[in-house]
């Protein structure tokens, strides 16, 4: 069987473009690429060693590829190959990573972006497998507003753009993507959406809010018009800032600190035989609010806003529909504060914290 060449460094100060179907790189060794070359790999990547500098490492060619960094980092890396690479054991991407072209799977490894990196690129043809085994790390030190972080799975692209304000002590959000209904997704619930997303947020005081893409009508089974989104906090579900988009097929939902399941289910199946207070959006609230009911009946409710003191300073009445209801409620001209919503009417009495910004 003809063998491929293997390229060993010792001490590589690289200059230009350097072709080589598998690269191992021994403990000791150190590995800059100056900025402007690219090193390109047709096989495998071996390294006990980092590689620094602005140059790029690119995954290229027809073959199937292994990386396997030893939880060291890699400056910068592309993929632009027709095959997939499989992460085998934890690396760290310190600058940037531009997926063109191919599957970059964490097969039981975990990827890391360091606070700084950079993504880009990512599509139906391009993204990371953080399914099963494997799942990618952020790491955080600042806000971050819309930063996309191209994951996806056996079906296919589902990415995640995060939303973070406050304040970081060695602080990073794990991610997972999974190709099915969450495991605590209700029996009754007959419409569901198959596919979650697991994340930790761990070491981050403030604000951390998640709009996942799950990509086609096709993953909902039943109504996807009847589900809302949410995310299960180990022992209950939690619904009250979450929000399909049927339209750009997306999930939306603010997350606590610690582990969750993001992903969306049946409204009905939380409130069978009951009218039931689901959530309000947005939450701070500038000038509108949208207070979501599932409702079994069209008795009118009355929907009032409490301020601290326990005053009533704000009622509306509202003539829900059978089935899930948004009420928008204005809060523009309140002084800003913490608030209660309660919503009365039909066998319900239900509240909910508000804050006005």
């Amino acid at each position: 069987m003809a063998m491929k060449p293997i390229l060993v460094f010792a001490i590589a100060l690289i200059f230009s473009g350097y072709a080589q179907a598998q690269v191992y790189m021994q403990s000791g060794s150190s590995v800059y690429l100056q900025s402007g070359a690219e090193l390109y790999v047709e096989g495998d990547i071996n390294a006990n060693a980092a590689v620094e500098g602005a140059g790029m490492v690119q995954f290229t060619g027809s073959l199937p590829h292994e990386l396997n960094m030893h939880e060291n980092r890699i400056a910068n890396l592309s993929l632009n190959t027709d095959n997939q690479v499989l992460l085998g054991d934890d690396a760290v991407i310190e600058s940037s990573l531009s997926l063109v072209k191919g599957v970059l799977k964490c097969r039981g490894g975990q990827l890391t972006l360091a606070a700084n990196a950079i993504v880009s690129g990512g599509g139906e043809q391009s993204f990371i497998d953080a399914s099963g085994t494997g799942s990618i790390r952020k790491q955080l030190n600042r806000d971050l507003s819309g930063y996309t972080i191209p994951i996806g799975s056996s079906n296919g692209f589902t990415p995640v753009s995060i939303n973070a304000s406050g304040s970081y002590s060695q602080a990073y959000i794990d991610l997972s993507s999974e190709n099915t209904a969450s495991p605590f997704a209700p029996v009754a619930g007959k419409d569901v959406l198959n596919h979650y997303w697991t994340i930790d947020r761990v070491g981050m005081k403030g604000d951390l809010s998640v709009l996942a893409h799950y990509g086609e009508p096709g993953s909902v089974t039943g109504d996807e018009s009847a589900l809302v989104a949410g995310y299960w906090d180990g022992a209950r579900w939690n619904l009250a800032n979450g929000k399909v988009d049927c339209r750009s097929h997306t999930v939306y939902s603010v997350l606590p600190d610690g582990k969750t399941d993001l992903s969306a289910i049946s409204v009905k199946a939380g409130f069978a035989g009951a009218t039931g207070l689901v959530g309000i959006y947005p939450n701070p609230a500038v000038s509108v609010t949208n207070v979501k009911v599932y409702s079994i009946s069209n008795e009118p409710l009355v929907i009032s806003i409490v301020d601290a003191a326990g005053r009533t300073v704000r009622t509306q009445k509202f003539t829900p529909v059978k089935g899930l209801n948004q009420a928008p409620v204005r809060v523009s001209g309140l002084t800003k504060g913490q608030y209660l919503v309660r919503v009365a009417g039909n066998d319900l009495t239900k509240t909910l914290p508000l804050s006005v910004q």
